[in-house]
């Protein structure tokens, strides 16, 4: 005796209804004819939409299908609408080659002796996402058409926390950066030997290069393409996704972030730097 109860039952029944359903659907609807025409227009068109494919199948073949209907015989035919993945330009390569060539540095290197520096761009106006309301009532926002002023934060740390940070009007250029690595420099006490950036223009100017091995930093240019090898990146994931839960009564953008900073718990940053290292342990190994 079979002991079966009667959710599985339904289940199963349910089960055998979904299959013939679909199976005479298909093979009612979309005749052998018409199965290779329509493969041809998804290969004519592949960035068509299943709404987009449904029009054009109507207007070549006067056939009307269902969304529900064309999901189901993309899926039975083995095809996706997936994301859309660019190749480089023949440029990937030199990629990948770059890529090995800084992992192969930075594995021999002691990540106690780091430092890693960015900038990004942050804006003084909040956009809330949630608010409290009485239940069954929506929270409704008036428009208000304020233009907010970018800021660029520019934040310098190692695994031992941070050493300096700056938010400033405007965009950071060869002068700035140069005044915030002296700050970098007079904080960290030589504490340190090499300062991991990216590839952008005013981080390779020779003033820079010059005051860097002036003062005993080894200059570490990350790969191109590459930034979630800098810890930096995440440090400005956290501070981004923390400010729409700042609290508002600090209206200014500096004290919103001495606070976030100040509140962080200083094992992200051991926990930052050690992703970056075990993610380039792994493309080493590849």
């Amino acid at each position: 005796m079979l002991h079966i109860g009667k959710s599985t039952l339904q289940r199963w029944f349910s089960m055998e209804r979904k299959h013939k359903y679909v199976q005479t659907n298909l093979t009612s609807i979309i005749t052998a004819e018409c199965k290779p025409l329509i493969l041809n227009l998804c290969h004519k068109f592949p960035y068509y939409s299943i709404k987009h494919l449904i029009t054009v199948i109507k207007d070549e073949m006067n056939l009307n299908l269902s969304s529900s209907t064309l999901y189901r015989f993309m899926k039975s035919n083995n095809l996706k609408y997936s994301r859309v993945y660019y190749i480089g330009n023949g440029k990937d390569e030199q990629i990948n080659e770059k890529r090995l060539e800084f992992s192969k540095v930075f594995r021999n290197l002691n990540v106690r002796e780091i430092l890693c520096v960015d900038e990004t761009s942050i804006y003084s106006k909040l956009h809330y996402k949630n608010a409290w309301t009485t239940s069954h009532t929506r929270s409704h926002l008036p428009i208000q058409r304020v233009t907010s002023k970018r800021n660029t934060l520019t934040a310098c740390f190692a695994m031992d926390g941070m050493i300096h940070y700056d938010s400033s009007l405007g965009s950071m250029n060869e002068k700035s950066f140069l005044s915030f690595l002296k700050h970098v420099v007079s904080n960290s006490n030589k504490r340190y030997k090499y300062l991991l950036m990216d590839n952008v223009a005013f981080h390779k100017t020779k003033q820079v290069q010059k005051y860097l091995t002036d003062n005993d930093i080894q200059p570490l240019y990350s790969s191109p393409y590459s930034p979630e090898w800098n810890p930096a990146e995440m440090f400005f994931s956290y501070i981004k996704r923390t400010k729409k839960y700042t609290d508002d009564r600090f209206k200014c953008l500096t004290e919103q972030l001495k606070r976030m900073i100040s509140d962080m718990n200083i094992d992200l940053y051991e926990k930052w730097f050690l992703h970056v290292a075990n993610h380039v342990t792994r493309c080493y190994h590849r």
